[in-house]
C-alpha cells in the first residue's frame, strides 16, 4: 500500500506540517508510524487533509477545524472513517453531507435547505442542455472541462464529472488537478487503484 511521509502528505494536502501532525497527534487523521517512528499517511488522509485545506480556504480557523472533525468523528459509527462523508463549508458553516442527509458539524442539527454558495440555477442548467455536449461542440480548453468538472461536483453529478476531469486529461495531462480530482472521485467510487494511479500521477506532477 503507498504511504506518503508527513512532508508528502502536507505537500500534496497544500497544508503546513506542523497542521498534519497536529490532526494525527489529535486522532483525527488515521496514521501509522514506520521502524524509525516517523509519521506515514494513507491515500485517504491525504483526501481528509484535502477537505481541511478547503475549510480553511474558507476562512475556518484550524482551532475550528480540529473541532468539527472530533465532533464528526462522534456523529458517525466507529467503523465509518471521515473521508466517508463530504465536509464542506456553508456561510461560515461546516456541513456535513452524507448521501442525502446533511447535518452541521459543530451542532449536530440537521440541515433541510442544503446548497452550495455555486449551486444556483446557472450550474443546475448545466445539465439540462448536456453541458459535455456543449462543451466539445466549442472547442472547450482543459481548464475549462476541468471548471466544469467541478461544477458537476457541486450538484453531485459524479459521472459527468468524471468524464470532464478525462476529457481534460485528453487535452493536457499535464493538467495536475485533474489528475486530483479523480482521484478523489473515484476513491469515493472504491476503485483505489485507479485513484492512487491518478494520485501518484498528481505528485509526481508537482515534484514530490
Amino acid at each position: 500500500m503507498l504511504t506518503y511521509t508527513s512532508r508528502d502528505a502536507a505537500d500534496l494536502a497544500h497544508l503546513p506540517i506542523q497542521q498534519v501532525r497536529s490532526l494525527a497527534r489529535a486522532g483525527l487523521i488515521r496514521h501509522h508510524k514506520d521502524g524509525n517512528g516517523r509519521y506515514r499517511f494513507g491515500f485517504q488522509d491525504v483526501v481528509l487533509l484535502r477537505a481541511a485545506r478547503s475549510l480553511q480556504q474558507a476562512h475556518i480557523s484550524s482551532r475550528r477545524i480540529r473541532r468539527a472533525l472530533r465532533a464528526i468523528q462522534g456523529q458517525l459509527p466507529s467503523h465509518r472513517p471521515l473521508t466517508s462523508v463530504r465536509i464542506l463549508c456553508e456561510a461560515n458553516r461546516i456541513i456535513v453531507k452524507d448521501g442525502d442527509a446533511a447535518w452541521e458539524a459543530l451542532s449536530g442539527q440537521a440541515t433541510l435547505d442544503f446548497h452550495t454558495p455555486h449551486s444556483g440555477e446557472a450550474i443546475a442548467s448545466l445539465r439540462g442542455r448536456d453541458a459535455c455536449q456543449g462543451a466539445n461542440e466549442i472547442n472547450t480548453t482543459a481548464e475549462q472541462w476541468y471548471e466544469l468538472g467541478i461544477a458537476f461536483e457541486i450538484v453531485d453529478a459524479g459521472k459527468d464529472a468524471e468524464t470532464a476531469y478525462r476529457r481534460a486529461l485528453e487535452l493536457d495531462p499535464q493538467l495536475a488537478d485533474a489528475h486530483l480530482k479523480l482521484s478523489q472521485l473515484y476513491q469515493r467510487e472504491g476503485q483505489q487503484q485507479a485513484a492512487l494511479r491518478h494520485l501518484e500521477s498528481y505528485h509526481r506532477l508537482i515534484g514530490h
